[in-house]
């Protein structure tokens, strides 16, 4: 049992507004056999890493207000819950709107399989340590 404890908080939490880069990210997981949760919306994502039975190792983001006020409110929570924001934004850009107290992880696209299978292990890496 408490294996099972420890593979449930290996699960990714996906959240895109772009169904394209959503699907891409979902294909990335099914490679690397990654188990995974996926949602569109910050609300949506907000209400799983509350209520969902599910434990979440790692939530990926895009860069927009709405997830950028979820990684805040994740963060009163669950302060060493590992996320990574992946953006097409210029670097000056993102690291301005990412504040610096959410110790998030900035990837920019595009982001290749073997990168973003990467950053996710060692960031699940990192919470099991």
């Amino acid at each position: 049992e408490e294996t099972e404890m420890a593979e449930e908080a290996k699960k990714v939490l996906l959240v895109d507004d772009e169904p394209t880069v959503l699907r891409l990210f979902e294909e990335y997981c099914n490679i690397a056999q990654l188990d995974y949760g996926s949602c569109s919306q910050a609300e949506e994502a907000l209400a799983l890493v509350h209520y969902s039975l599910e434990k979440f190792g790692v939530i990926v983001l895009d860069i927009n207000p709405g997830t950028i006020e979820l990684a805040r409110e994740v963060r009163v929570t669950q302060p060493t819950l590992p996320i990574i924001f992946v953006t097409g934004r210029l670097p000056e850009d993102a690291k301005v709107l990412i504040d610096e107290e959410l110790k998030a992880i900035i990837a920019y696209k595009p982001i290749l399989l073997n990168g973003f299978i990467s950053l996710i292990q060692a960031a699940l890496a990192s919470v099991s340590s």
